[in-house]
């Protein structure tokens, strides 16, 4: 029943446009090279069609009052009215209207800050820069269309949340990763369009696989918003988090059944080939299975060989808060690593039968032992960094890398970069690749008399002991110094919660 007025009239519905409406008319403009702002004005302020007139509302006059002053006036006889003919309808009184105190209506939106304008236009053709020469040429031959796209890129992730000031450098990297910005059939089993969508992908954003092939690039755009915020939607609902994170955004396209699950679940696996195959590109390891986060570095890696930043475009803050760290455990992680300083002879095992036994040299697996020991006062039944007279351990400081990447229950590794890893927390174990050319350190001016450095092909590893760099393993040292001798790659491992 349709709501009514207070006199009883039906106002008649006003007709609007919705927002699919707004996105064909924007989409048309791209298609035709049309700038933006020459949307017509119905499409950008609708209001009722020509020849329809706005209900009008008859307000009824309110009885006259009796002033207050004259009820002071003396009594007066009241003469009895005469009852009204039985033919007609007795008058009846009009009531006064209560007084309802007027709405509030809601200010009107105020337009973007000067500022915010002018970043967000930074922000376009920063993407631009970077991606600019990786898009599609045939969906982006318009002269401008690039950048139109960013912008909406911009806009779309405002919409979707003005809080994560990352999120358009996400989005863009994510639709280059998965199509390189081409709106076209891009998969062999089916996917189109900007994020490869697939039947249920299309479904849950409410079209078909056969509409999105006929769009253009700006209207797929419009497709993908819809489906980000559908699954914002159906995340909240079942109590995960609300796509806050690169990993859980990528998820929501790829597998969004992972959204919500630590770094270390795996994702895809090669025992469910339908759906291994077709993501196989996302296993870096190349061992069968793919985890939350192996699948977003791929993502990453893509996107910084274009030009982007890795910080910027995910944040050492949020990769720690992914990893989900055991933080009280670390800081024990650190104490129990001044414990093992402070008795450095107390290794349990003759550096002569280690070399002997199984040809570790002297002061080479000094700092494994360190860390084998500091980690084993947490985890007694972690036994596999060794050396121990029964077990050799990896020889190489370098190996424990795939020794701890072996137990994601224990410990999640980082993806970082050299310059980052005295931001990470404190009991964070660093793992140096081999150095493989000594006569690459010579030419570096490096100290190769240094004992450790003619023998760096055995690497490092260390616990980070706070944010000025100071690390240990049998002996405290320095992590600017490490990197220095070790001039390789260095991986980062967190104990999970």
């Amino acid at each position: 029943m349709e709501p009514r007025s207070p006199e009883g009239a039906v106002p008649q519905k006003r007709r609007l446009f919705t927002r699919r409406q707004v996105i064909a008319g924007s989409a048309a403009a791209f298609a035709t090279g049309v700038a933006a702002t020459a949307i017509p004005r119905a499409l950008r302020n609708p209001g009722p069609p020509s020849g329809e007139q706005q209900p009008t509302q008859i307000a009824q006059k309110p009885p006259e009052r009796t002033p207050a002053a004259a009820t002071s006036t003396p009594k007066t006889e009241v003469t009895k009215q005469a009852d009204p003919p039985k033919n007609e309808t007795p008058e009846v009184p009009i009531e006064e209207p209560t007084k309802v105190p007027p709405t509030e209506t809601a200010a009107p939106t105020e337009p973007p800050q000067k500022e915010q304008v002018e970043a967000d236009d930074q922000m376009a053709h920063r993407l631009v820069r970077i991606y600019g020469d990786h898009m599609d040429k045939t969906a982006f031959r318009k002269e401008g269309s690039k950048l139109q796209f960013m912008r909406e890129v911009t806009r779309v992730a405002k919409r979707l949340n003005a809080d994560n000031p990352a999120l358009a450098r996400q989005i863009a990297a994510i639709i280059y990763h998965e199509s390189n910005f081409s709106p076209a059939t891009n998969d062999k089993r089916g996917g189109t369009g900007l994020i490869r969508f697939g039947d249920h992908m299309a479904d849950v954003a409410g079209t078909t696989l056969s509409q999105l092939a006929d769009m253009n690039v700006m209207e797929q755009l419009g497709i993908v918003e819809d489906y980000l915020q559908k699954r914002q939607q159906l995340a909240v609902k079942d109590g995960e988090t609300a796509l806050d994170s690169f990993s859980d955004l990528y998820m929501a396209v790829v597998r969004p059944s992972a959204v919500g699950k630590d770094a270390n679940a795996i994702v895809f696996d090669e025992k469910k080939p339908e759906l291994y195959d077709e993501h196989k590109r996302l296993d870096r390891n190349k061992n069968g299975q793919t985890t939350k986060q192996e699948a977003v570095i791929s993502v990453v890696e893509k996107a910084i060989k274009a030009g982007e930043s890795l910080d910027d475009l995910w944040s050492i803050k949020e990769r720690v808060r992914d990893a989900r760290p055991d933080r009280e455990m670390m800081e024990q992680l650190v104490a129990n690593n001044t414990d093992v300083i402070q008795n450095p002879l107390d290794h349990g095992v003759d550096p002569n039968y280690l070399l002997s036994n199984y040809n570790v040299p002297w002061g080479s697996g000094w700092c494994l032992m360190g860390v084998r020991k500091t980690v084993e006062s947490l985890f007694p039944e972690f036994t596999a960094l060794g050396p121990t007279p029964d077990n050799p351990g990896p020889g190489s400081a370098y190996l424990a890398a795939d020794i701890l990447a072996s137990r994601p229950d224990l410990f999640t590794e980082v993806y970082v970069e050299r310059e980052e890893l005295k931001r990470l927390p404190e009991g964070t174990v660093f793992v140096h690749d081999k150095n493989v050319d000594t006569q690459e350190t010579k030419e570096k001016g490096i100290n190769t008399s240094y004992d450790f450095v003619d023998g760096a092909h055995h690497g490092h590893i260390s616990v980070l002991r706070n944010n000025d760099g100071d690390v240990g393993s049998d002996h405290i040292g320095n992590l600017d110094h490490d990197l220095t001798l070790l001039h390789h790659g260095v991986r980062a491992f967190l104990i999970r919660r």
